[in-house]
C-alpha cells in the first residue's frame, strides 16, 4: 500500500507538473532574462520563480486555516501580479540591446533583477496562491509531508525553468539578423503587457 505522505507529494508533484509546464507568465518572464548577457540570468530568474512558488506553498501549507477567502487573496495578487508583469514589459522595451551587449559584468548584483522579478511573479501570482490552498485543504499533511512537498515545488521549478531558460537564451545567441532580434524582443513585451491586462480584467470582473 502506498504511504499517504509519499502520495500526498506524488499528487501534489504531478499536478504542479502540468501546470508548470504549460506556457504562461513564467515562462515569459524566464523568456524575458534570457535577453540577458549571459545564461547565468535566465537561471536567475529560474531560481526566483521556484523560491516563490516555494513561498506560495508553504504558506498555504501552513496558514490554510486562517488565510483570507480566496477571492480577495485572487484579486490582491492579481492586481500585484498584473503592475509586475507591466513594469517588466516597459523595463524590456526601454532597454538597448546594444548596452546590454557592452556592459559586460559578472557582478553577482546583477543577477539581483531576474531573481527578484521571478520571486515576486511567483508569489503574486493569482493563480499558484489558490491552487496551493485548494490543495492543502483537500490534503490534510503533517508538517514533514508539508516540508517534503514545499521541497518538491522547489526542485520542479528550478530544473524545468532553468533549462528553459538555458535553451532559450542559447536559441537567442544564434547569430541572426538585428532586426528579427528587435521584433522578438518587442513581441515578448508586448505579450508580457497582453498577458498583465487579461489577468487584470479576469481579477476585478471574477
Amino acid at each position: 500500500m502506498m504511504d499517504l505522505s509519499f502520495a500526498t507529494v506524488l499528487s501534489l508533484a504531478t499536478s504542479y507538473g502540468l501546470v508548470m509546464v504549460t506556457p504562461g507568465p513564467n515562462a515569459l518572464l524566464v523568456m524575458r532574462s534570457a535577453l540577458g548577457r549571459s545564461a547565468v540570468e535566465p537561471i536567475a530568474a529560474a531560481l526566483g520563480i521556484a523560491t516563490g512558488a516555494t513561498m506560495a506553498a508553504c504558506i498555504a501549507a501552513s496558514c490554510t486555516s486562517i488565510l483570507p477567502d480566496l477571492r480577495i487573496l485572487r484579486e490582491v495578487s492579481g492586481t500585484l501580479f498584473s503592475l509586475l508583469l507591466l513594469r517588466t514589459a516597459s523595463r524590456l522595451l526601454r532597454a538597448s540591446p546594444i548596452d546590454r551587449r557592452i556592459n559586460v559584468t559578472d557582478d553577482i548584483l546583477a543577477l539581483r533583477e531576474p531573481y527578484l522579478i521571478g520571486c515576486s511573479a511567483a508569489v503574486c501570482n493569482p493563480l499558484s496562491g489558490p491552487f496551493f490552498v485548494s490543495f492543502f485543504v483537500s490534503h490534510a499533511c503533517s508538517p514533514s509531508t508539508a516540508a517534503t512537498a514545499c521541497l518538491t515545488i522547489f526542485l520542479l521549478a528550478a530544473m524545468w525553468f532553468s533549462v528553459l531558460g538555458v535553451v532559450l537564451f542559447h536559441i537567442r545567441s544564434i547569430q541572426i539578423r538585428h532586426h528579427w532580434q528587435e521584433f522578438g524582443r518587442q513581441a515578448l513585451a508586448l505579450a508580457l503587457i497582453v498577458v498583465a491586462l487579461r489577468t487584470f480584467w479576469l481579477t476585478v470582473s471574477l
